[in-house]
């Protein structure tokens, strides 16, 4: 049996009043998978605890979110293979662009790997010392680990920081003044960089701070093939998704390359050599980004043509029975009711419900804690 976890992120409208994206879009193969297999309705994120949207993908591989998560920076760390100790803290630590007192932007653009590799080595062989370690990682995904770090501290979000007065964004609670102390040492050794220099000759913002934030201690998964008795692997190119599937003893693909092709084949050559589960995650709203109905429509259409087709066409003319799990997710990450789909190629029923949003109110099948649906799935 091979199975197949799609979660088409950000397809889902909160609090719809008038025909959606996904119930608007011409989905024939996502239409064909509905007809044929079960309709539900399911809450990957607690309500009782706000967690951050990467949290959902715990729920989706069977982990209770509520009770695993740690935080962001942990997912960074075991994405990059970073060993951590019981009271290791570890902290996503990308760049920033501020002139000191204002912070121009969280998200540097045009800033190459090798380029941010050099600033963190700076920052390294400066700021680094027993107890704190930087780690460059690719699209500035720095990490920052600090033995028997702080838990108890406030941190601020990168997406909430642009615009906002830099010493408001700071870090407080435990350990606050030593955090502050290396987000300023960052800003006096990287503004006169030449690589900053260059970049504002050019009009590009400067790399010139780190930004600490999602701490938390070590994730710690049980081992998802000895629980479910299956292999997998994840096609993505989030490092949070990437951390969360090493963690659970899952493989990870990074694409090397962003277009539907890339997935298509990278799916492809993971069943191909053998494996049993292959999680998808396909964008079509990023987190916290605002897209128009008419572009989510057109991404919610070419992920059907360009990504579902092709592998539906693929897997049934395999000679193994195959399943495939279907999600649509919010691009913000609140608990919500969400529709999945479940489709069995050896057991195909007569089902009148649709894959989107109507679904949510007539469906009988639903679960409010959503990391017990896969169990129900692989069996």
């Amino acid at each position: 049996m091979k199975y197949l976890i799609l979660v088409l992120e950000g397809a889902t409208t909160a609090e719809p009043s008038g025909k959606t994206p996904l119930e608007a879009a011409e989905t024939p193969e996502l239409d064909y998978l509905a007809r044929r297999g079960q309709i539900g309705a399911v809450r990957l994120l607690p309500e009782e605890v706000r967690l951050p949207i990467e949290a959902s993908y715990l729920s989706i591989l069977g982990y209770d979110p509520q009770h695993y998560y740690t935080g962001r920076g942990p997912l960074v760390a075991a994405a990059l293979r970073v060993t951590l100790g019981v009271g290791d803290v570890a902290f996503c630590c990308p760049l920033i662009a501020t002139d000191g007192s204002t912070v121009l932007s969280g998200t540097v653009e045009s800033l190459p790997d090798d380029e941010t590799l050099a600033l963190m080595n700076v920052l390294a062989e400066r700021l680094g010392m027993r107890r704190l370690a930087f780690y460059p990682a690719p699209q500035n995904n720095g990490l920052l680990c600090i033995t028997d770090g702080p838990t108890a501290l406030t941190t601020v979000p990168l997406r909430r920081i642009a615009g906002k007065r830099l010493e408001a964004c700071l870090p407080h609670g435990e350990e606050e003044e030593r955090l502050r102390g290396l987000i300023y040492d960052s800003l006096e050794l990287l503004s006169d960089h030449p690589i900053n220099r260059r970049r504002q000759e050019e009009g590009l913002l400067p790399a010139n701070t780190i930004w600490p934030y999602g701490q938390g201690r070590p994730l710690t998964l049980p081992d998802f093939t000895k629980r479910y008795g299956v292999t997998g692997t994840v096609v993505s190119h989030s490092l949070l998704i990437q951390g969360i599937a090493r963690a659970a003893g899952l493989g990870s693909l990074t694409l090397p390359e962003t277009g539907n092709t890339a997935k298509v084949m990278a799916v492809r050559h993971a069943f191909k050599e053998g494996v049993d589960l292959v999680l998808l995650p396909i964008t079509i709203t990023g987190e916290g980004e605002i897209l128009a109905d008419e572009a989510r429509q057109e991404q919610i259409e070419r992920a059907d043509r360009e990504v579902i087709g092709p592998l539906l066409n693929r897997m049934q003319k395999g000679n193994e029975s195959f399943r495939v799990l279907c999600f649509s997710t919010l691009s913000d990450g609140k608990p919500a009711d969400l529709p999945f789909l479940l489709y069995d190629a050896e057991e195909e029923g007569a089902n009148v419900l649709p894959f989107d949003e109507r679904a949510l109110s007539e469906t009988r099948r639903v679960f409010e804690e959503g990391h017990r649906l896969l169990s129900t799935v692989i069996r």
